[in-house]
């Protein structure tokens, strides 16, 4: 968050907590001063920002190219990847997005984002329970994620 900034010299963006969340701000002349003394640091920055672009890349191609069933395909794909990553269940994930907010990150409407999660829940890729999404067939929604059919059972 404010990585835009470096070069454009203002904050360019903003930023909502769903949920409880952590922050650690850090001016980047003290940042300059902590690459001098720890080793790793400056790296790990520049994973971030990798990870960042690479994050802007996929919501490009997501939002350019993708059917809505891919679109919301890719976004349960990628949860369930961050929680893993957390050490979290990537299967069975709580929503602190409404089905609005969900449709306007991946550049749907409302009603499209209901009718595909329903025809997921219809053809068991996966079940819910209010803001509970359980993926009963991650490798299925992979596929789909990448713009290939589901994988029949």
């Amino acid at each position: 968050m404010g990585l835009n900034s470096l070069v454009a010299e203002r904050y360019n963006s903003e930023a909502r907590a769903l949920e409880t969340t952590s922050v650690c701000e850090v001016p980047f002349e003290r940042y300059e001063e902590l690459v001098e003394h720890t080793p790793g640091l400056q790296y790990q920055m520049l994973k971030i920002m990798s990870q960042e672009i690479n994050h802007h890349q996929e919501m490009m191609l997501l939002l350019g190219k993708k059917r809505a069933e891919e679109r919301l395909a890719s976004f349960f794909v990628n949860l369930s990847r961050r929680l893993e990553s957390h050490g979290q269940s990537g299967v069975e994930l709580r929503l602190s997005m409404s089905r609005s907010d969900i449709g306007n990150y991946l550049g749907l409407a409302e009603e499209t984002v209901c009718r595909v999660i329903s025809r997921f829940e219809n053809e068991s890729l996966i079940s819910t329970q209010r803001r509970i999404v359980r993926l009963n067939q991650l490798e299925q929604l992979r596929a789909m994620s990448r713009g290939g059919p589901a994988i029949a059972k």
